[in-house]
């Protein structure tokens, strides 16, 4: 039914502008299906985004060093240290991914770098959605301003509610689709609007962990609102969104070496 809607989608605004698709993937989500999916309608919906829901896989483990990033610490083999693999990992930190889903995606990744090494036109139409992932990566990068002096810059990778919002069925107003709906992110609804106390409220919390004044990437932090998930204290914790801030320059300092490799 969603293929013949599309078709017909096609055949009455032929010219109808931006078409494309803005993917948000889960830990559930059948990534060969999906990239198949896309590869198909590509052609008709050139506009593509892909990003992941992001996990509290880190919120319910006391050592924020290391945790299982399969939700299953009897599998030795899945839990990794945040030092040492999280930048180098391609694969989103859902805490329900299995063994299994983890290894098919890397596969999937594998794949499409291997083809983008001989053929990367080739590579981008047989893979799109891996390729659009891969992409991604240095977009901010390439695309950066360049400052010569300093200026401002809050502690979320955005101001919530300012660039994008999301509603739930019950009306109540969130940063954005990607964070989850729990209270300590609830920064409004449709009755009463964005809770402008409650935005403010989280920029300073993220302010007084975080040490956005001297550092050097602060302009290319990707580190958002979902760092504050509520955890079982109720309230965010302190040390898991300031490990994000130490591990960030080496993932910083990895993608700059493998950006340059590239160019």
């Amino acid at each position: 039914m969603l293929k013949k809607r599309i078709r017909r989608f096609v055949e009455l605004y032929p010219d109808y502008p931006g078409r494309g698709f803005s993917l948000t993937l889960t830990a559930t989500n059948d990534f060969l299906q999906t990239n198949q999916f896309i590869k198909e309608y590509i052609s008709h919906f050139p506009v593509l985004i892909v990003s992941f829901v992001n996990s509290s896989a880190m919120a319910h483990h006391e050592n924020p060093d290391s945790f299982c990033r399969s939700g299953n610490c009897s599998d030795q083999s899945s839990c990794v240290s945040l030092d040492k693999e999280t930048h180098s990992d391609p694969s989103p930190d859902f805490d329900n991914w299995t063994p299994e889903r983890r290894t098919a995606f890397r596969n999937s990744c594998n794949s499409f770098l291997s083809s983008a090494l001989s053929a990367p036109s080739e590579a981008k139409k047989e893979w799109p959605v891996f390729a659009h992932l891969y992409e991604s990566k240095f977009r901010g990068i390439h695309t950066r301003k360049i400052i010569s002096k300093h200026s401002f810059k809050v502690a979320c990778s955005c101001i919530p509610g300012a660039v994008r919002l999301f509603c739930d069925v019950d009306g109540n107003y969130f940063p954005c689709e990607k964070v989850e709906t729990s209270e300590q992110l609830r920064i409004g609804n449709v009755s009463a609007g964005i809770d402008v106390s409650k935005v403010a409220e989280m920029i300073s919390y993220m302010s007084s962990v975080t040490n956005c004044e001297v550092c050097l990437g602060k302009h290319l932090c990707s580190i958002c609102p979902s760092s504050m998930t509520q955890t079982d204290l109720g309230r965010p914790s302190d040390k898991l969104i300031s490990k994000e801030c130490e591990v960030f320059p080496d993932q910083l300092r990895a993608l700059l070496t493998e950006y340059t490799e590239i160019m």
